[in-house]
């Protein structure tokens, strides 16, 4: 009689034992690690995005608001213009001739004009909203969503690597990549 037949048979991961297997026997333990991984990074983002008021969280920047303004009005330029005296300068573009002029970070200054060198589709979003109806957004809620977005992405592009190629690794180390 072979003693390992009295034995009660273990599933091979801890995890299917837990609690909220339970409820849920077609969860994965690699989803579960994946989802907490994406969650606490999504928490540390909303965090940082409201300089740690977690409520509130402050316009820095409203450039796709402004850009979004300069395509209803069908150009691709800001309507910001710029400073006369920065115009009027030999070489706008060197940091040493333009320390008493004002002008706008973050944009390039081509033919008299301001354009953003950042990618339109925050600025189409935006527009799309305003004929639904909606107002100005800041750029905060934009770098959130778009972050947030690629951090699913990336997520999932790592547990597909690692269902493909490390599935030998346990996978509570999937939250750490």
């Amino acid at each position: 009689m072979d003693m390992n037949q009295d034995q009660p048979v273990r599933s091979q991961n801890p995890l299917k034992e837990a609690h909220v297997f339970k409820y849920f026997p077609d969860l994965k333990s690699h989803q579960v690690f994946a989802s907490l991984g994406i969650l606490l990074v999504l928490i540390a983002y909303g965090w940082l995005i409201s300089d740690g008021s977690w409520t509130q969280w402050p316009t820095t920047t409203t450039d796709y608001a402004q850009l979004a303004s300069s395509f209803q009005h069908g150009s691709l330029s800001l309507e910001i213009k710029p400073d006369p005296a920065l115009l009027a300068l030999p070489n706008p573009y060197d940091p040493g001739q333009r320390h008493h002029v004002t002008y706008l970070l973050d944009v390039s200054l081509y033919n008299g004009r301001y354009y953003l060198y950042f990618g339109p589709v925050p600025a189409l979003f935006l527009l799309a909203l305003r004929f639904l109806g909606l107002g100005n957004i800041g750029d905060q809620y934009f770098a959130f969503a778009f972050i947030s977005g690629m951090l699913v992405f990336q997520s999932l592009l790592i547990v597909k690597i690692w269902k493909r190629f490390f599935k030998n690794i346990p996978a509570w180390v999937i939250p750490f990549c």
